[in-house]
């Protein structure tokens, strides 16, 4: 029989603690392999949107699906669908713009081109608060975002759902998890909108929804894609 002192079993209990804190702190937290987020959208400042546009944009959704290295986006506004697709690994990805006139346009982006996308998040950072809330059946914590040319978002993430990826999309970087309401402001009418989500769920997506479409799209470079924005405004 081997005696074991008392300050052996005080270092030992001291380990077993730690060991249980270290084992305990992430639990309940999830790699979001695979899933989707359906969010809502609220229009809850105006600016220069006429009524049909904000009927429009409160009847729509936006739509983030994972799938491993690969992650979605699609705005549905109208008939109008905005669909982006990153490939977090290899960093390039792929945009659509389907419009209601049939006006469909695809844009490959490399990894020059997602950069650029990404600029006005440069020197974006989180400011963490002590409020949460329950949105979709999960605990949400509370963070504003602040960007370089001074605009701030609310965002309210879980800490339950951890991105496969943290590189998935530039608006969220360094947030320990995933957004499930969020803040977007649209700067040309002066208006902002919440995304609330209000459903998330978890398991197979297909793999057709990251594919690149063989048919129906013009296919246009970044550069073209900038130029259309442009004259858009």
């Amino acid at each position: 029989m081997y005696l074991i002192s008392n300050n052996k079993r005080i270092k030992i209990t001291l380990i077993a603690i730690t060991l249980l804190f270290i084992s305990s702190s992430g639990f309940g937290q999830q790699k979001l392999t695979e899933g989707k987020i359906i969010y809502s959208i609220e229009v809850n400042k105006a600016g220069g949107l006429t009524s049909q546009a904000i009927n429009a944009m409160e009847a729509g959704k936006l739509i983030f699906n994972f799938k491993n290295r690969f992650f979605r986006s699609s705005l549905n506004i109208g008939s109008t669908q905005h669909i982006n697709i990153h490939d977090s690994k290899n960093h390039s990805g792929l945009s659509l713009i389907k419009a209601g006139n049939g006006k469909n346009y695809l844009i490959k982006m490399d990894r020059n081109a997602l950069q650029q996308e990404a600029q006005k998040y440069e020197g974006m950072h989180y400011d963490l608060e002590n409020t949460t809330k329950k949105i979709a059946g999960y605990t949400c914590h509370k963070a504003i975002g602040s960007l370089k040319n001074g605009k701030k978002f609310v965002v309210f993430y879980t800490k339950s759902l951890q991105p496969l990826y943290a590189n998935y999309d530039p608006r969220f970087k360094g947030l320990e998890g995933l957004p499930l309401e969020f803040q977007f402001n649209i700067n040309k009418a002066n208006a902002q909108l919440t995304l609330t989500a209000t459903e998330v769920k978890q398991g197979f997506q297909p793999s057709a929804l990251f594919n690149t479409p063989t048919s129906g799209y013009r296919e246009l470079t970044y550069n073209q894609l900038k130029s259309l924005r442009k004259n858009r405004q």
